[in-house]
């Protein structure tokens, strides 16, 4: 039964990247059909085996700051969007519980990783398709490309997450079958994200790719060849392939930063901060942002950043929560083996620059990375317990007895 449910979580792992593909007018996403069947199915294992593991602090910590945007639904604006939002919520909650209940060791915890970066893969298959069928979006004056149903910047920093996990994985597995794949579907990402025109995402991108502990890969001569050739292959790809216009808005991060724009975002934000001040302490109610900036910017706005997102509609305490949540992440990250701690740490800062300028704080890739990272505890616990072994058997017994005291004296029995 536990395999099952792992099969089904696979599924749902491989499509959160693609989850606008398939959308059903009863049940929605295809994503959300997937990870109820793997929720009931998770729980008939669990009654079965009769255990359960014991909750991470990220876990309870998680489930405390949705507990508070469910109280939000009380005052929220509109109860409708506040629904929709805290169903959603309800079913991060029970994705991070599946991973972490069903992906106990490092095995399937890859097993996962890959499966999003499948995901990612096809993603990015679809965009540098519709780079090449001309199917692209024209915003100032840019050409932009992305699949059909999806918008360029998320898809730019779904895509990005995927490059760390694929460098995990290539690092892993070493030579074989899902070595190559890894690395291919690396080099096809890096592609793929400028294609978007998302300077957002370029930038988030950039920061994960930075942070990967390249030495860990090219050991030899011949990786670091390897590395090479790869590098300035991808470099002279994108060079050519992106469009010239394309590169010019990306081109412009510095420009619109300084300006205080930043793509239209910089009135959002100053919207949001003048109705974050109304209810400072819980908030305006859960998604409640769109709705309570049209009085300011005269349309409904998403904020374009999940911090600022989380403050309006939670106020000081949901932002506190939510801080806390990342901070014990952060903790669990900097107890991991080095190889881990570096790549979570290029998928945290992956995420971290892209949730600076989208709404990520309810996107299921988000609590992925949460999951994800937060079941690496047990490899934390691990590399504790091999290093204390290392230290004891490092000192005799005797060494261990008190300066000057006596040793204790044999006795003969007498025959």
């Amino acid at each position: 039964m536990r395999k099952v449910t792992f099969a089904f979580l696979w599924v749902f792992v491989f499509f959160i990247p693609l989850e606008n593909l398939l959308v059903f007018e009863a049940l929605g996403t295809l994503t959300r059909v997937l990870g109820l069947v793997a929720f009931a199915v998770g729980l008939l294992a669990v009654a079965a085996s009769g255990r359960v593991r014991v909750p991470s602090p990220v876990i309870l910590i998680s489930t405390v700051f949705f507990l508070w945007a469910f109280l939000g639904y009380q005052w929220a604006p509109s109860h409708y969007l506040a629904g929709v939002s805290v169903r959603t919520n309800i079913q991060l909650l029970g994705m991070i519980w599946l991973i972490w209940e069903f992906a106990p060791s490092a095995q399937p915890q890859r097993r996962l990783m890959a499966a999003y970066l499948c995901g990612s893969l096809a993603t990015a298959l679809q965009t540098i398709w519709s780079y090449l069928v001309g199917a692209g979006r024209y915003s100032m004056n840019a050409e932009r490309f992305v699949g059909e149903g999806f918008d360029p910047n998320s898809v730019g920093v779904l895509i990005g997450l995927s490059i760390p996990m694929a460098f995990y994985l290539v690092t892993v597995y070493k030579r074989g079958y899902a070595a190559w794949a890894a690395g291919i579907s690396c080099v096809i990402a890096c592609a793929a994200i400028p294609l978007t025109g998302s300077r957002g995402a370029s930038v988030a991108a950039l920061a994960g790719i930075l942070l990967l502990p390249w030495s860990k890969w090219a050991t030899s001569p011949r990786r670091k060849l390897s590395l090479a050739a790869t590098v300035l292959a991808a470099v002279a790809i994108i060079s050519f392939a992106v469009p010239r216009t394309t590169w010019q808005r990306i081109g412009t991060i510095g420009e619109s930063i300084a300006s205080g724009d930043v793509g239209g975002r910089g009135a959002i934000w100053r919207a949001g901060l003048i109705v974050f001040t109304e209810h400072p302490i819980v908030g305006s109610g859960t998604a409640g942002f769109r709705r309570l900036v049209v009085p300011h910017l005269g349309a409904e706005r998403v904020a374009h950043n999940a911090f600022l997102s989380v403050l309006v509609d939670h106020g000081l305490i949901g932002l506190a929560l939510y801080l806390a949540l990342y901070a014990c992440l952060l903790a669990t990250i900097l107890r991991l083996p080095a190889l881990e701690r570096r790549i979570s740490l290029a998928v945290l800062a992956c995420w971290l620059v892209g949730a600076m300028s989208l709404s990520l704080q309810g996107a299921k890739a988000s609590w992925f990375v949460v999951a994800i990272v937060a079941s690496q505890a047990v490899l934390a616990r691990g590399r504790q317990t091999k290093r204390t072994k290392t230290i004891l058997c490092r000192f005799p017994a005797h060494s261990l007895a008190v300066p000057g005291a006596s040793r204790p004296s044999r006795t003969v029995a007498s025959g």
